[in-house]
């Protein structure tokens, strides 16, 4: 399955930090921790971002949005990694980030990724993945006074 992997992403999580004057302040950042074996860099994976294509029976189908485009949905296939005590190290509620590959943009996983299996065992990952919305990209101007970029 590996030959099919054309994307490289960069997997981002939620933290929450204090600022020395209380505020809390809450940001996208790089996980720490090697998803891709062969890859071999902080963060960053080889996988396969499947666009517009949506598993029967398990994907939830994409809702009807009025006044804007359309999100993106697709499907995402990457090897399974875990901890030492055998917990996955992507979570629902990451977000990707490609970096290179022929699908661009952010993507949110929202479910909890499904493990397909083999004989043996875990063969490979494979999730729902939905892309951000542009206006809430970082870079992009911020709805709320007072955020930073």
């Amino acid at each position: 399955m590996r030959a099919l992997y054309n994307s490289m992403v960069q997997v981002t999580r939620l933290t929450a930090t204090m600022t020395s004057q209380g505020a809390a302040s809450i940001t996208w950042s790089p996980v720490e921790a090697v998803f891709d074996l062969f890859l071999n860099t902080t963060s960053y994976m080889m996988c396969r971002l499947d666009v517009q294509f949506i598993r029967r029976g398990v994907d939830q189908p994409a809702p009807i949005v009025a006044g804007r485009a359309p999100d993106r949905v697709g499907v995402l296939y990457y090897d399974p990694v875990t901890d030492s005590s055998g917990h996955s190290l992507i979570l629902a509620g990451d977000r990707l980030v490609c970096v290179s590959g022929p699908v661009t943009g952010t993507w949110d996983i929202r479910q909890v990724p499904d493990v397909a299996q083999d004989f043996i065992g875990a063969h490979h990952v494979e999730t729902q993945v939905v892309e951000v919305s542009q206006a809430t990209q970082s870079g992009s101007v911020q709805p709320f006074p007072g955020s930073r970029p």
